[in-house]
């Protein structure tokens, strides 16, 4: 279901991973006309230099929105959206609107192969 939201949106084009610290894979999509609204909670984890959603079942992989970027800051990795956009940390815990999606529409939203060192359970779509 989250699927064909997603497709019915359109995606007015695909993105390649954004800037991001040496080392790390950090996956956005295109800019999309519209959203999957479900939620996940977790913590937000770096693990190989992927940045994952740790949750009571699995590791899924975020892909972010367009416009959103990821820093260095010492040891954690914080995850910057603009303005109106709260910043979120590694190893804090949060609540990201957004839908799950398979591998192949994955690597299809961002428009790349995912490492295989960053592949997992699920892939979370987060919304703006």
């Amino acid at each position: 279901m989250v699927r064909t939201l997603v497709a019915l949106g359109m995606l007015a084009g695909a993105s390649c991973s954004s800037e991001a610290p040496d080392g790390v894979f950090f996956p956005t999509t295109g800019n999309m006309n519209s959203y999957p609204s479900a939620l996940i909670e977790g913590t937000l984890q770096e693990r190989d230099g992927c940045v994952f959603i740790e949750s009571e079942e699995n590791l899924v992989l975020v892909l972010w929105p367009e416009g959103f970027r990821v820093e260095r800051d010492g040891a954690e990795l914080r995850i910057v959206g603009g303005i109106g956009h709260p910043e979120h940390s590694t190893g804090q815990p949060l609540e990201l609107g957004g839908g799950s999606a398979d591998l192949p529409f994955a690597q299809e939203l961002i428009g790349e192969q995912i490492p295989a060192r960053c592949r997992a359970a699920g892939y979370w779509i987060a919304s703006p």
